[in-house]
């Protein structure tokens, strides 16, 4: 009995025109707020170009079909070329990254992959041929190509060539909380 009423409690509302409690229904319920949607980029820039040229040519790889963004292909551009300046692959920085991107992107799970080219590439020219590339490193790591293989809500993604000559690649991935 006092867990149905406690239950009544928390399930009314007041009325609107009157001081008593009415339940509270589907059609009273309110609905979770809409997550906004993310407007894509205008143009992509050549090296994204190449790595969507790069997945669509590599068999499985699916999240460059996802649609682009502004804001994550910005973000991806600067850690591409943050690796480039270090002349180092790696996730440097991810957790002040994820959070200024989650501030960004309320509502939505923030990844990100990255890889590098080969010493042999060091005078390659297609941006094609290094996007292939980039996916062919995510293909031997199960985590990186969970992430490689399916397509996101939204994505944003870059290289940049370090002054060793090797490419350093980013792929971020945003989706929608459950």
């Amino acid at each position: 009995m006092i867990q149905a009423m406690l239950l009544t409690m928390v399930l009314a509302q007041p009325c609107v025109d009157c001081t008593e409690l009415k339940p509270v229904t589907d059609d009273f319920m309110p609905s979770p707020a809409p997550v906004p949607p993310i407007p894509a980029p205008d143009r992509l820039s050549k090296e994204a170009e190449g790595l969507v040229d790069g997945g669509n040519d590599y068999i499985g790889a699916n999240v460059q079909k996802s649609e682009s963004d502004d804001i994550l292909m910005a973000a991806a551009e600067a850690c591409a070329k943050d690796q480039a300046r270090r002349c180092l692959q790696g996730h440097h920085n991810w957790d002040r990254r994820f959070r200024e991107l989650s501030a960004k992107l309320p509502g939505y799970l923030v990844t990100e992959i990255v890889a590098e080219s080969w010493d042999r590439q060091f005078n390659e020219t297609s941006m094609t041929v290094l996007g292939r590339t980039m996916f062919e490193s995510w293909h031997w790591s199960s985590g990186h190509w969970n992430v490689a293989k399916r397509k996101h809500d939204y994505w944003g993604g870059s290289m940049a060539k370090g002054r060793n000559g090797i490419w350093y690649s980013c792929i971020l991935t945003a989706d929608r909380r459950n």
